[in-house]
């Protein structure tokens, strides 16, 4: 029996190292990871509160509090969704999957000493709400 080469031990290294990438099991920190991992250090620091308007949407889409609260502890952020030029409070879109398997996005105000929940989507399903 031929005995394996060094040619593929290499080759079976990189296959390996791909397919981790691919399935993001290597957790290299980049530029961009570390950015949004500040962003929303920063967001989960402040205090939370809820415009009228969230509470409203949250209920008809059947987001929980506590859901919007996960969100923020495994989300990540949609860019091209957020408004860093908001005024008076920039905007970030988070984006995540509900222990139920709810696929959700709140937009999130980032003020000066609060954090205020703007909103909830339910990204799977449109639901008739009649929030003002």
């Amino acid at each position: 029996m031929k005995k394996p080469s060094i040619k593929h031990a290499v080759y079976l290294i990189i296959l390996l190292g791909i397919v981790l990438y691919r399935y993001n099991v290597l957790k290299i920190p980049t530029k961009e990871f570390e950015e949004e991992t500040t962003i929303i250090d920063n967001l989960r620091s402040k205090k939370l509160i809820y415009t009228q308007h969230a509470e409203c949407r949250m209920d008809c889409r059947y987001i929980s509090e506590e859901e919007i609260k996960a969100a923020l502890q495994s989300g990540r952020i949609n860019h091209q969704k957020s408004d860093l030029k908001d005024q008076p409070c920039p905007t970030y879109a988070i984006e995540d999957r509900t222990a139920d398997g709810q696929s959700i996005r709140i937009i999130l105000a980032d003020c000066m000493d609060v954090v205020k929940v703007v909103t909830a989507i339910d990204l799977d399903e449109e639901h008739q709400c009649d929030c003002q």
